[in-house]
């Protein structure tokens, strides 16, 4: 049984789209997709049968504008934006697929509730549900609640949930992580940046000027990244460490930013080029 797990990522995880249509080209068809973050978004795209092909037309088609709907600020004290615009694009999208109802392929998308620490791993009910659910970057999105559970980011406990598929069973395991595991490129909101950065600082120094709060040069954002970079760094290594994949793939995304959706075309190359460099190694595995 082979399982392909997408880790988190934001926008370095479009490279999750190169590394689909690799493996679709070597043969590699996993029995189960499961996700995590950016990881359960591709993930969820692939199990519903739209192609990398058209994802990658998609990502191409992800402009200033739409990056500005996506992340519309609307602050409250559970995060900077509620995600009712990203809600309503997953609804569209899949429309009231329920994730017991995929066809070959299962799915899974890891999440975190936020009052246990508890890793979720949701295997039923709506897909876009349990995506909205893995996507919640704390600070960023509100969480999910449903029932009595607070569902965050899975990333927060597992970013590259390798473990998740050992332990439903599968035995052959690809692997994929387009975090940058040393020191992140930081986005210094002191100086140029590109099209989709611009677009989030914008919002978010609008936030501050209408909220009055002083000191935007403590630069929230980098204190943010520092942060999660260490803590899933360390949590992505202790983990494969305890269960690593059988094959491990890790396209070098540093030279792009967490919200830099717009570079979907690069992202899809770094992710394509990195799988079929270990496309014996797949090969093998199958």
């Amino acid at each position: 049984m082979k399982a392909l797990v997408l880790g988190g990522g934001a926008a370095k995880g479009l490279a999750h789209i190169g590394v689909l249509k690799a493996l679709e080209e070597i043969g590699f068809k996993p029995d189960i997709v499961i996700g995590c973050s950016m990881g359960s978004l591709v993930g969820s795209f692939y199990v519903t049968g739209t192609p990398p092909s058209k994802m990658l037309d998609i990502a191409r088609s992800i402009d200033k504008r739409k990056i500005a709907y996506f992340f519309s600020p609307r602050p409250s004290l559970a995060g900077f934006t509620d995600g009712k615009n990203v809600m309503k694009f997953l609804q569209e999208f899949y429309g009231g697929v329920r994730i017991e109802e995929l066809g070959k392929t299962k799915f899974a998308a890891v999440a975190t509730d936020l009052l246990t620490g508890e890793e979720v791993v949701i295997s039923r009910g709506p897909l876009y549900l349990a995506v909205r659910a893995s996507i919640a970057i704390p600070g960023v999105f509100t969480p999910l609640f449903t029932g009595s559970r607070v569902l965050v980011d899975g990333g927060v406990v597992d970013p590259v949930p390798v473990r998740v598929a050992r332990k439903l069973g599968y035995d052959k395991v690809v692997a994929v992580n387009v975090l940058t595991r040393e020191k992140p490129d930081l986005v210094d909101y002191t100086v140029e940046a590109s099209s989709s950065q611009r677009s989030f600082r914008d919002a978010f120094m609008n936030f501050i000027q209408k909220n009055r709060i002083k000191s935007p040069s403590l630069n929230f954002f980098n204190v943010a990244l520092y942060s999660v970079y260490a803590m899933e760094g360390a949590i992505i290594q202790n983990n494969l460490d305890l269960y690593p994949p059988d094959v491990f793939i890790e396209p070098d995304t540093s030279g792009i930013g967490l919200f830099e959706f717009d570079r979907g075309e690069d992202a899809f190359l770094l992710g394509y080029n990195a799988t079929v460099s270990k496309a014996d190694e797949v090969r093998r595995l199958i």
